[in-house]
């Protein structure tokens, strides 16, 4: 488990590079997973998943080629980890008493300012007591 949702009802986890959202089903007991396939390739690592406060947007490490200081190479995974976000919004069926229909935004690169020439393998966003938001991130960079 990489994160778990603001809610309590459920959680990320990332397995052989690609990152999956569990969540209670209706009946509020059985997990229900569901791999985000916006973000996960067959081909590059997507990991350490973690939900932001809002519980609908989600940062993520890759190692996909379009990163900052990447190799841009398309063959292999030997391309820096950058962080990316997703943003889920939700949508009312057309027909009354359907679920919520889910919608997951295309990955958006977070900016040179978060994303070094290293490898960013984790971002957390979290709010203090005050409500204030504090950013955490781990990266092969130090000063």
């Amino acid at each position: 488990i990489t994160s778990i949702h603001p809610n309590g009802d459920g959680f990320l986890t990332c397995f052989d590079g690609n990152i999956y959202e569990y969540n209670k089903n209706i009946k509020g007991r059985t997990r229900i997973e569901k791999p985000i396939n916006v973000i996960n390739s067959k081909q590059f690592n997507e990991i350490n998943a973690t939900y932001a406060d809002d519980g609908n947007t989600i940062y993520f490490s890759t190692n996909c080629p379009d990163g900052y200081y990447s190799n841009n190479d398309k063959s292999t995974n030997n391309n820096n980890y950058n962080i990316y976000k997703i943003t889920r919004t939700l949508t009312k069926g057309k027909k009354e008493n359907k679920p919520m229909k889910e919608h997951w935004s295309s990955p958006e690169k977070l900016s040179s300012t978060i994303n070094t020439p290293y490898d960013e393998s984790m971002f957390v966003q979290c709010k203090d007591s005050n409500n204030v938001p504090i950013y955490y991130l781990i990266s092969k960079y130090c000063h």
